[in-house]
């Protein structure tokens, strides 16, 4: 709690095992509290609702804008929630926050830096009780303001928005189509994109609330994202 009180830049880092964890809601409280700058890994896509102020879509590490990478380094906190550390997910490892300013939270344990073990005098510490106990202290708490993500890096809103009309006769292009697309979908929809250039598009989808998104995140097979 300290650290959070603490903090000047801070950052939420939400990975896809939260929800396999049972753990969407509270996350979605947590990064609704705080207010802090929020960010998923590609397997995290579609767990935070994508309609919060403070919600930044899929963190892209290397590929991402400098400015992006920039804020990135500057973080002197980042939640990390339920990491799934793959080449595939991370960008090529590009997107492992710096440890020393990172408290990770895993199934059955806190991190609370690079040199902390994972669990405190081995014990067990469930998630989702932790989680539950963290929300309730931080109803009682004065949370820092934390500073702003860099305007240079549009949102996936603000690129469709700016998105020229395209003439009767345009050819489906591949920056176009992953934003115009998500009009076909709809509230608790199911989307699965296969890997390879749907893997990669499907990360620039605006999501419906309760959307799920289902992609390849450990290893890359085409034809075998399940």
């Amino acid at each position: 709690m300290a650290r959070i009180q603490a903090c000047k830049k801070p950052m939420i880092l939400v990975d896809g095992l939260s929800a396999r964890f049972g753990i969407k809601a509270e996350l979605n409280a947590l990064v609704t509290m705080t207010g802090f700058p929020t960010l998923t890994t590609p397997y995290g896509k579609s767990i935070i609702k994508e309609d919060l102020v403070n919600f930044h879509d899929v963190h892209l590490g290397s590929v991402g804008e400098v400015a992006h990478q920039t804020w990135i380094a500057e973080r002197d906190l980042v939640l990390h929630f339920c990491p799934l550390n793959s080449d595939a997910n991370t960008f090529g490892f590009t997107t492992m926050p710096d440890p020393n300013s990172t408290i990770t939270f895993d199934y059955n344990s806190v991190r609370m830096s690079a040199a902390d073990e994972k669990t405190a005098n081995g014990r067990v510490i469930p998630i989702k009780s932790a989680l539950s106990k963290l929300l309730e202290r931080l109803r009682t708490t004065k949370i820092p303001t934390p500073d702003r993500y860099p305007e240079k890096c549009l949102s996936l809103k603000s690129m469709l928005k700016h998105l020229p009309k395209p003439a009767e006769s345009s050819i489906f292009d591949q920056y176009s189509f992953w934003l115009v697309v998500f009009s076909f979908l709809r509230l608790r929809d199911v989307v699965m994109t296969e890997t390879g250039t749907a893997a990669y598009g499907g990360q620039s989808l605006i999501l419906p609330e309760d959307t799920v998104l289902i992609n390849s995140c450990i290893w890359l097979s085409i034809g075998y994202m399940l």
